[in-house]
């Protein structure tokens, strides 16, 4: 197990009381159907549950808990990298899971699932629903039915295989995600080169360390999520009228809601300026695919000058399945491993339907939401000395690293690590200063400038937990973008 934070007095009170638990996930770890219903066997996990912790079920949100038969099973001791217990308004000291026998139940029947630590603190209720049927069953709730998983996706259901998840590494009981990446040629700086040019694999192995570390349980040995990158495609091409492919355009237009009609595109070939729907109607099989891979486009730069960009509708709770990388034209210092692993997460994790404040994209810079979801993170080590030093974050968290620092210019080249991170939930709430109350000048021991804390909407901002909210159905669902 990883480093917990030893340096920590164990909480107050009884010897077995930490802070209250909190259920991150529920999946099925065995489910039967016969007449009866649904006989299942539910795997639960969370933040700070004891080893010995019962679980209870309600069936309705005003029923009465009825404890059910549970066995612990794992626990994974968290690492506050040095930081104090003072900055943290929920410290997780550890995650575990419980194994709980739910008994016969109606299928798809909705439960409110409750953990009750050993001194009698209790997490709030976590809604489940049971699965209809044996056809749809999604053992680890990653919008991936098991028959999938074990058996194959067949796109058009004529007993052809389109794609054999199985064999790609997906697992019934550890949720999965799989991303098509299709790289421009004209691209200078890319993922799949070091700086020298050479082939590197190091951003898509940092990345899937990056899910594989998740705080996540599962009833087998390994841990997190299984993200699988398919870069064999490699480019995404268009045919010209001469009959060649080609393979690069200086500007990518993100053209959420679908294409423009027929005669109303203006020619890519001389404006050089192509539709990110067009790339996909070429460069991705959405038939065979659509339902399981999230598709990607590494390009130069967009018409509006973003970073990169994502399909997913915040406003209706949808997740997307469509990202884009434009910030190849950027100064050198945004062309590091630890930038482009930062932009795919953040891009991949809209498509999680995450944001840039949470719950919300308000604020976008939150000094105490850490995650690579802020702009407080998000490409922090490109930035100029006076940015960084005006917008406060908790440093050990981003570097992942016990007493960390932002290293200034001239004071030589830093040594950066790729470990790159979604939030917990766990940072201290901050209170913007008013006339009439002080407010929170420092977090983690920076100085916070409030004027760079927009858009604020309100005085008081929330770290907001992304680990445990991820949405995994945006190919099931095809975000909103028409290929």
């Amino acid at each position: 197990m990883p480093p917990g934070p030893d340096d920590v007095p164990r909480p107050r009170g009884q010897p077995h009381e930490f802070p209250a638990p909190r259920i991150d996930a529920v999946t099925i770890v065995g489910a039967s159907f016969d007449t009866a219903g649904v006989n299942s066997t539910l795997y639960v996990q969370g933040a700070n549950l004891d080893v010995g912790a019962t679980i209870w079920i309600k069936d309705s949100p005003t029923a009465p808990p009825v404890e059910v038969a549970t066995t612990s099973h794992k626990v994974l001791r968290n690492d506050w990298f040095g930081v104090s217990h003072s900055d943290l308004d929920y410290p997780i000291y550890h995650y575990s899971s419980s194994i709980a026998i739910a008994g016969v139940r109606m299928p798809g029947q909705h439960l409110w699932i409750v953990a009750k630590n050993l001194g009698g603190a209790e997490s709030p209720p976590f809604e489940y629903v049971l699965p209809a049927d044996a056809k749809t069953l999604d053992s680890d709730g990653d919008s991936l039915p098991d028959v999938w998983e074990t058996s194959g996706y067949d796109a058009e259901m004529d007993g052809t295989v389109e794609v054999d998840l199985k064999t790609l590494g997906a697992d019934p009981y550890r949720r999965d995600i799989f991303l098509e990446l299709d790289i421009m040629d004209e691209v200078q700086h890319r993922p799949d080169r070091d700086e020298k040019g050479n082939p590197s694999s190091a951003v898509f192995d940092e990345l899937r360390k990056m899910f594989e570390a998740a705080p996540i349980l599962n009833i087998g040995d390994a841990r997190g999520i299984n993200l699988v990158i398919d870069t064999s495609t490699d480019k995404p091409c268009l045919m010209n009228p001469a009959g060649m492919p080609v393979c690069s355009f200086t500007t990518t237009v993100f053209n959420i809601g679908g294409q423009l009609p027929k005669g109303e595109e203006e020619d890519p070939f001389t404006t050089d300026t192509i539709l990110f729907s067009r790339l996909k109607e070429h460069g991705f099989d959405d038939r065979k695919r659509g339902k399981v891979f999230h598709y990607a486009v590494w390009a130069i730069q967009q018409d509006n000058g973003r970073s990169g960009w994502s399909d997913d509708d915040a406003d209706n709770q949808l997740a997307g399945d469509d990202l884009v990388i434009t910030f190849d034209n950027r100064v050198d210092s945004y062309h590091t491993t630890r930038s482009q692993i930062e932009s795919i997460a953040h891009e991949l994790g809209h498509n999680l339907l995450q944001r840039h404040g949470g719950k919300t994209d308000n604020p976008e810079r939150k000094p105490n939401y850490l995650s690579v979801m802020s702009y407080s993170w998000l490409h922090r080590t490109a930035w100029s000395d006076g940015l960084r030093l005006d917008r406060a974050t908790c440093l050990p968290f981003y570097y992942a690293k016990p007493g960390a620092m932002d290293v200034m210019s001239g004071s030589g080249v830093p040594d950066v690590n790729t470990v790159v991170d979604y939030s917990e939930g766990m940072a201290k709430t901050l209170i913007r200063p008013t006339p009439a109350a002080g407010g929170s000048a420092y977090f983690c021991g920076m100085a916070i400038n409030w004027a760079t804390v927009t858009p604020l909407s309100a005085n008081t901002i929330e770290d907001f937990a992304n680990w445990r909210a991820l949405v995994f159905d945006g190919p099931a669902k095809n975000g909103i973008l028409t290929p």
